[in-house]
């Protein structure tokens, strides 16, 4: 394992944490009687967001070799959730390096007719690439090069695509994401927590009661909840840690026993999708198959590096089931499958924030 790479990956949750950090403290200093403190501010959103950093790495520590802590770090550092958030946060900064990209890229502007809830219902399509949903896409990007997308020379803004390997297809994706300017920073988060992660469940080997788990849900909301979380009463930080550190290694221990993931029928709603699913061309069946199964891809390097490959992760497979979109019931996928069930079946689900 490359030292580069750990630092790469901590670095850019450590970035989005510290903006979801001076967000949610600027927000609590304008409450009435408090006095706001630029430098508190700043110093509080440090200290808070090298707690989730730090607790992350005192998980990693447990795992052994560097390659189980590279593929935890880099699970870690592709929590959508948080992702969503900073993209609300930081909407101005990231929209105004899209368009750079477009105009550069020679793309035409989005129909003035096109809502929200249009650019979200392509956004949950297929990228070109057939690999993930253009909403995967967009956000995968931005976790990695959000702040790169654009360099500045002697001749003023100029595209970084060709340096970061984007292709027009990947730029039409992150031009759909400034589309959907309808919902809030709640929202979009809210939709990843509760529509996309809140959909995928699991079964692992030793489940002998038979309920089904929601271990990648509760591993992002965890991290995501320490995110957000601002101390307004000084409770005890090394306790909170310990807790956390004990919910995580709790998740991650049911991910690498891990024997079959599955997709939710009916979708667990959010402001977002009870939008977008009264919409006029909203397809259900299309919104599953094509965006929930492929969020499940970016737990394989961390499973797969943390026992041998049991050929759950086949994508060749995955995408053969795809192809078949008028069988989307009670379907085995390589032990991905997508059932329908009542949502009292739910256990060990989080009711969002």
């Amino acid at each position: 394992m490359e030292n580069g790479k750990k630092i790469n990956s901590l670095t850019n949750l450590a970035s989005n944490i510290y903006c979801i950090q001076m967000y949610q403290w600027n927000k609590y200093m304008k409450k009435p009687g408090i006095k706001p403190s630029k430098s508190l501010i700043e110093e509080k959103s440090v200290n808070y967001a090298y707690m989730v950093i730090d607790t992350i790495m005192e998980v990693a520590e447990e795992l052994g070799s560097e390659d189980k802590k590279q593929a935890f770090y880099e699970l870690m550092e592709n929590n959508h959730i948080i992702m969503a958030g900073v993209y609300k946060i930081r909407n101005e900064f990231y929209n105004s390096d899209i368009n750079v990209l477009c105009e550069k890229a020679g793309l035409p502007e989005l129909d003035d007719k096109m809502t929200s809830e249009d650019a979200m219902i392509k956004l949950c399509e297929l990228a070109e690439s057939k690999n993930c949903s253009r909403l995967q896409k967009a956000l995968d990007i931005l976790v990695k090069h959000g702040d790169d997308l654009i360099i500045v020379d002697k001749d003023g803004m100029e595209s970084n695509a060709s340096n970061l390997g984007l292709k027009n297809d990947d730029i039409k994706s992150l031009q759909l994401l400034t589309r959907i300017d309808t919902w809030g920073i709640g929202d979009f988060s809210e939709f990843l927590m509760s529509s996309v992660y809140g959909s995928i469940y699991n079964f692992y080997n030793n489940n002998r009661d038979n309920n089904i788990y929601f271990s990648l849900y509760n591993l992002y909301v965890t991290v995501f909840d320490m995110s957000t979380y601002i101390d307004e009463n000084k409770i005890d930080i090394e306790a909170y840690k310990k807790e956390n550190i004990s919910k995580i290694k709790e998740y991650l221990n049911e991910l690498t026993t891990i024997k079959s993931f599955g997709v939710i029928n009916p979708v667990p709603n959010s402001k977002i999708y009870s939008d977008i699913k009264n919409y006029n061309n909203f397809n259900d069946e299309k919104f599953i198959i094509s965006l929930i199964p492929y969020y499940i891809a970016p737990v394989r390097s961390f499973i797969l590096t943390n026992r041998r490959s049991n050929g759950l992760f086949n994508m060749q497979s995955i995408r053969d089931f795809f192809n078949r979109n008028n069988e989307i019931t009670v379907l085995l996928i390589l032990g991905v499958f997508v059932f329908g069930a009542n949502m009292l079946t739910y256990v060990k689900l989080r009711q969002p924030m």
